[in-house]
């Protein structure tokens, strides 16, 4: 579930708004606010392990993210100074729960006869796959 959350918090947070003030005018302001939620639910190693091999492979976030020790340090906007930083868990076992935004196959319960997907949300992004398939 951790792997989910982070997928989907690059794809629609960090991401997009690293990239929002050179990208498009019409993209709405990064809330950075929202990255509070985030502080010490994941580790250090985990974190670069998701970043080179899914997120940016072949060091892609060169000059937008920089790890550190302790923390992250993500650049607001390209091509500025401001930077927003996230902090590490200690270690695993240590690692506060991330909160999370859907609910998993238990927690739906039963279909209703005749309508599987009854209160189901569907997203697909199929422009983010990353890792391997970034190379299509």
């Amino acid at each position: 579930m951790q792997f989910r959350f982070w997928l989907s918090f690059f794809l629609w947070i960090v991401v997009p708004t690293a990239f929002a003030a050179r990208l498009s005018p019409l993209a709405p302001e990064p809330d950075w606010a929202e990255i509070e939620a985030l502080q010490e639910t994941l580790t250090r190693e985990e974190f670069v392990r998701l970043l080179g091999n899914v997120y940016a492979p072949g060091d892609a976030a060169r000059g937008l993210i920089e790890v550190k020790e302790d923390r992250v340090e993500i650049v607001k906007a390209a091509g500025s100074v401001e930077i927003v930083t996230l902090r590490f868990a200690r270690d695993a076992a240590d690692a506060k729960r991330a909160p999370r935004f859907w609910r998993t196959p238990e927690e739906l319960g039963p279909a209703p006869a005749g309508k599987p997907l009854s209160g189901v949300r569907i997203a697909l992004d199929p422009g983010h796959l990353g890792g391997e398939w970034a190379r299509m």
